[in-house]
């Protein structure tokens, strides 16, 4: 099922910007184009630099507008070093937690992640492929995750996570 007939049917969703892949501007701008106009976005990312959070917000303040200029609600990736006082708050809908897996799962994304519900944002965590990871992204606040373990084994790990995620208060596998 594509992300039109998703929404079509009351589907929220997200996206990401590849940044932990390979990013790659005109492609992303393609993506932000195919998606305009499709209803039950959560949020967008903004494009990031991985393991550099002075990097990524420059590239924040680059891109923000045009992510805005599409009526997106717009994601600032977390980033190693990245700390509360750092985020542009006004500007941001939604946090991704990325980094490393030292950082993210550190004291810094933690305060980051209580910070952002203090102030009513979204909270999403990339990476999480693990049942420990998938409760800890939990215990912390995070209204949704994404992974390949569920992603690409979706026939093997989809159900379960789902299971997982709605137990206890609900949570969103993206």
């Amino acid at each position: 099922m594509n992300v039109d007939e998703y929404a079509a049917q009351g589907g929220v969703w997200a996206a990401d910007n590849d940044a932990f892949s390979d990013w790659n501007e005109e492609r992303w701008v393609r993506m932000l184009d195919r998606l305009h106009g499709i209803p039950g976005c959560l949020w967008v990312s903004a494009p990031d630099v991985v393991a550099n959070a002075t990097e990524t917000l420059i590239r924040f303040y680059d891109y923000w507008k045009l992510i805005d200029s599409y009526g997106y609600p717009i994601a600032l990736v977390g980033q190693d070093g990245m700390m509360p006082s750092d985020v542009p708050w006004k500007l941001v809908d939604a946090i991704f937690i990325g980094g490393t897996t030292e950082w993210k799962l550190g004291d810094a994304a933690r305060s980051l992640t209580v910070e952002a519900k203090r102030r009513g944002k979204l909270v999403h965590m990339g990476r999480v492929n693990s049942n420990r990871r998938l409760r800890y992204a939990k215990a912390i606040g995070c209204d949704s995750v994404d992974g390949l373990k569920f992603a690409k084994f979706s026939d093997a790990w989809l159900a379960d996570g789902l299971e997982f995620a709605a137990g206890d208060g609900q949570m969103m596998l993206a």
